[in-house]
């Protein structure tokens, strides 16, 4: 393998000045990081000089981070002593910031910082989570892997769920495959400030961060009018950008932009139901035990696919709607339809309005 910086510092001259930029910075943050996290090993390892470093490395998403969750309680199961660290991109880092298995989170700018850390001395072993050939965008460079364990970019949704993949991405294994976060008390009383205990609602995630897996904002605002006829439920949406503001629904508000990861876990936690695209919010979802309801159309080359492990595999806490075309064909019908049997106790009633 390349030296870091050889790797970072070489053939610079087929990048744009952003890439340059980027791999300038992302240089600049493995420098710091290194020192740091040297360190702390240090001092980890000063009344415990065998004590073993162990790194998980799933960088992004939220939903690939949360779906691999259940590695970190693995590790620290397997290795109760070990100094256990994430590494992961510096966004998405509250998702870890109080799991009680991960003693360091190392946050890095992007895949080309972690590629720097992947083949450290400073670890004892490196669970890396990533798929070969992952790419690093701003730095035009490509994870690079002594064995891609027969996963591509091609097949990975045919090999099981987002679990399953990268445990296969690292030869890895875990016994309990049920994703968990952890939600300090702080952030629960925050929540609680802004949804109080006993308001019955319906959280809904309307936009992934990718056009192709979303529903239209006609259909949800049909959903959402049949749900306030016969489930007499408020709704709350959550994610980055709005789709139904301005909407006019009774009942309808939305938290988009205004909330954190974690806050966001807590307002899902609290809802009678959670509806949405597949994306982020749906594995917060999965990981906070609120039943739910998910659309998912074709995918690239993926006709049809599974991401959830845990709860979420079990239909009796979700049910998956799928679509053979994009998600945004599905029909409101196929939607009342999974709602109704996932919650009996509206069945009764939503009969009458299909």
């Amino acid at each position: 393998m390349l030296s870091s910086r050889h790797l970072f510092l070489t053939k610079l001259r087929a990048l744009n000045w952003g890439q340059i930029w980027h791999r300038w910075k992302a240089w600049r943050s493995y420098q710091g990081n290194f020192r740091r996290l040297e360190a702390l090993i240090l001092d980890a390892r000063r009344n415990h000089p065998s004590r073993r470093v162990i790194c998980i490395s799933k960088v992004f998403h939220m939903g690939d981070i949360l779906a691999c969750e259940p590695v970190a309680r693995q590790v620290r199961n397997d290795y109760p002593d070990a100094f256990i660290i994430w590494c992961l991109q510096m966004p998405y880092s509250e998702i870890i910031r109080h799991h009680p298995a991960v003693d360091y989170i190392l946050a890095v700018e992007c895949i080309g910082e972690w590629m720097l850390f992947a083949n450290s001395p400073l670890f004892d072993r490196v669970i890396d989570l990533e798929m070969n050939g992952k790419p690093c965008k701003h730095c035009n460079l490509a994870l690079h892997k002594a064995d891609d364990f027969g996963v591509t970019f091609d097949n990975y949704f045919n090999l099981g769920s987002l679990l399953d993949v990268y445990l296969r991405c690292a030869n890895a294994t875990v016994k309990d495959r049920a994703p968990q976060i952890f939600i300090p008390d702080a952030i629960r009383k925050k929540v609680e400030a802004l949804v109080p205990a006993g308001r019955r609602f319906v959280t809904i995630h309307c936009h992934s961060n990718e056009i192709c897996k979303d529903w239209t904002r006609e259909k949800w605002t049909e959903l959402l009018a049949w749900m306030t006829r016969i489930f007499e439920v408020e709704f709350i949406e959550i994610g980055t950008n709005a789709c139904l503001g301005g909407s006019g629904l009774p009942g309808y508000q939305s938290k988009c932009g205004r909330l954190s990861i974690l806050e966001t876990a807590e307002i899902i936690r609290r809802s009678t139901l959670f509806i949405g695209v597949e994306s982020g919010p749906a594995h917060l979802a999965n990981a906070v035990g609120t039943k739910g309801v998910i659309l998912i159309g074709r995918y690239v080359n993926f006709k049809r696919y599974m991401p959830y492990a845990g709860r979420y595999a079990d239909p009796e806490e979700a049910r998956i709607v799928y679509s053979s075309n994009l998600a945004a064909e599905i029909p409101v019908a196929d939607v009342q339809e999974a709602i109704a049997s996932l919650l009996p106790s509206v069945e009764r009633i939503s009969q009458a309005c299909f």
